[in-house]
């Protein structure tokens, strides 16, 4: 029997409660929510590490970034990366599918630190700027480096309309790893009509964006979305523009910009599934769809992600394959992203190597289990610096649980010689979805076994062996 096709649709930023499907009634998903009604849906899906660089590397090798990175932050490559694998001392999923006769191919975004040939990918066409949505250089396996005039997200389109013609002849399956580069900022370089899909009236703010108990929807932009001004001022660089804030620019505006990039986002989804239907690959093809990590926009009065609160940690999460699984939504499972090599190699038929910390999700999937034995996922993060703070944190069905460990030494030289755990905070999501009350300091309600888990976690799972340079947060 063949072995099904796989596509892994990574978006950057997106956290699951601007979409349509999770709840939202404003931003317009049509695409994802059309994947999600014929597909299967985790309700609570999160990211291992809510940074770019690790929260794909847990995807793609199926551990922890402390495991297959020995960092916790983004890789310092901007350009071609290098031809040495300091990190991935494990099979990855594209080198197991790879070596079990699968096409493989990465498409858009990259990020992640060694070659793509070096992790098993057979063709590759990626950006040299992680985050410039049109206007781009791109490398690809034929060693040439191009430059592609437009937007970015419909050269990844005709990327992999290409490749599946390809791939259309049957003798291999294929694998590909498609990225989108959006909702993530810039939020003003996409075109006019997603930049002003929104206005700040069609805002709906999330009852934790205060400031001092009052919400900062009136409030300036200035001083507290930092890395979308970086951004914005990166991309008037890039292209010799002048392109200031305008004047009088609130978080109101900034969230409307986003919902824009969500449905630009969601438009280039359904590009992807229009092609694989063109290609007759629509029922033999599973399509999972989700993000790297969330965006904090505004909540809790922070920006961007690294921080264990909802907005940055939750993301969507849609397995599509006609051809293997009900459409069903899964409300008693977490899932997170170290879980997708093993489900997928499971779905392929194939056994994920001793090394993956993931677990096989195919028994929820398939209907068989309404949940696993080991219900949480497991989170760390740099709390958005280069330093010697860390947070680890236990996402449970409906309870997140977070400690912090302050690493006696270096983050980017591994493994750590000392550290100190500390209860930072516990939130009832089943009561407080919002996460405005901080349990930690109350009495223990019988929920300790928890905090066990992630204190024995912390403990046992193991760090890369070798130091690494410190790479730039983006």
């Amino acid at each position: 029997m063949k072995r099904p096709n796989i596509v892994v649709c990574l978006c950057d930023q997106l956290r699951a409660f601007e979409v349509g499907c999770y709840g939202h009634n404003v931003v317009r998903t049509p695409n994802i929510d059309a994947l999600a009604r014929g597909g299967v849906r985790f309700e609570v899906a999160v990211s291992n590490n809510p940074v770019c660089t690790p929260g794909r590397s847990c995807l793609l090798s199926g551990q922890y970034s402390r495991t297959c990175a020995g960092l916790l932050g983004n890789a310092p490559e901007e350009e071609a990366p290098g031809r040495t694998r300091p990190r991935f001392p494990d099979p990855t999923l594209p080198e197991v599918l790879r070596e079990n006769g699968y096409r493989t191919a990465l498409i858009g975004k990259w990020h992640v630190g060694a070659h793509p040939e070096l992790l098993g990918f057979e063709e590759y066409v990626y950006p040299k700027v992680h985050h410039l949505n049109r206007n781009q250089v791109y490398f690809d396996a034929a060693g040439r480096a191009r430059n592609v005039p437009g937007y970015a997200e419909d050269y990844n389109g005709q990327v992999f309309d290409e490749f599946l013609g390809r791939a259309g002849d049957g003798e291999r399956p294929f694998f590909a790893f498609y990225n989108i580069a959006t909702p993530h900022m810039p939020y003003f370089d996409v075109p006019p009509e997603y930049q002003h899909m929104y206005s700040a009236e069609d805002v709906e703010l999330r009852g934790n964006m205060f400031v001092d108990e009052e919400l900062p929807g009136n409030t300036p932009l200035h001083g507290v979305g930092r890395w979308d001004i970086y951004m914005w001022d990166y991309l008037a660089y890039q292209l010799k523009l002048n392109l200031s804030l305008p004047e009088g620019f609130t978080v109101r505006d900034l969230v409307a910009r986003y919902y824009g990039m969500t449905t630009y986002t969601d438009y280039h989804v359904g590009r992807l599934m229009e092609t694989l239907g063109r290609h007759g690959h629509g029922e033999d093809t599973i399509v999972v769809f989700t993000s790297d990590h969330g965006d904090m926009l505004g909540s809790h009065h922070r920006y961007g992600k690294a921080v264990l609160y909802e907005e940055s940690i939750r993301i969507p999460l849609v397995f599509h394959w006609p051809a293997g699984l009900a459409p069903r939504s899964v409300n008693g499972q977490v899932a997170s992203l170290v879980d997708l090599m093993p489900t997928l190699l499971s779905a392929a038929g194939l056994a994920p190597h001793g090394a993956v910390q993931g677990q096989d999700l195919m028994p929820v999937l398939s209907g068989e289990r309404s949940e696993l034995d080991r219900n949480r996922a497991f989170i760390e993060t740099t709390n958005g610096q280069i330093g010697l703070r860390t947070l680890t944190g236990l996402r449970a069905v409906q309870l997140e649980l977070a400690g912090s460990a302050e690493v006696e030494g270096t983050l980017l030289t591994v493994p750590p010689p000392g550290v100190k755990d500390e209860r930072a905070m516990r939130f009832d999501l089943a009561a407080d979805p919002l996460q405005l009350r901080n349990l930690v300091a109350e009495a223990d309600d019988g929920r300790d076994e928890l905090w066990e888990a992630l204190s024995e976690w912390n403990r046992q799972t193991p760090w890369l062996e070798r130091p690494l340079a410190a790479g730039a947060h983006c």
